[in-house]
């Protein structure tokens, strides 16, 4: 009875190994393509958020060393400085999967980050706890 158990464990093992590796047989190769996130005229650029689309957000600062946020889409450039911001303080995290959507971060004149959603060339705060951050956005 001993040896039956076991061999029986030892059959379903090898049913389970055979399933997993004629899954991972049928998966299509990771293909990965990189793209320099440059914002024309900046002396730094951080990528946050891509998009599948290529488009990118994120932060960059200016000739004058001043901070903002962006969106780059090719060579185009939308820049992000939250109305409600210090200077200098916004950023962006992610982008939506069509690039309607922006979410990132800012910091207020009290010195608490404060996290937005910017849509339509419309700033919207997220509500949440002190430091609250925009994350990533789903369809």
């Amino acid at each position: 009875m001993k040896n039956c158990k076991s061999l029986l464990c030892l059959l379903a093992f090898a049913l389970a190994f055979t399933v997993v590796a004629a899954t991972a047989a049928d998966a299509p190769p990771l293909t990965f393509k990189f793209t320099k996130a440059s914002v024309p005229g900046a002396t730094t650029t951080s990528a946050g958020g891509i998009n599948n689309s290529g488009m990118s957000v994120g932060s960059y600062t200016d000739s004058a060393g001043v901070a903002h946020g962006y969106i780059l889409k090719g060579k185009n450039v939308t820049t992000l400085d939250d109305p409600n911001a210090k200077a200098g303080t916004t950023g962006g995290s992610n982008i939506q999967y069509n690039g309607t959507t922006v979410v990132g971060a800012y910091t207020n004149s009290a010195g608490v980050g404060v996290g937005y959603m910017y849509k339509s060339g419309k700033y919207t705060d997220i509500p949440g706890p002190t430091g609250t951050q925009g994350w990533p956005l789903t369809r």
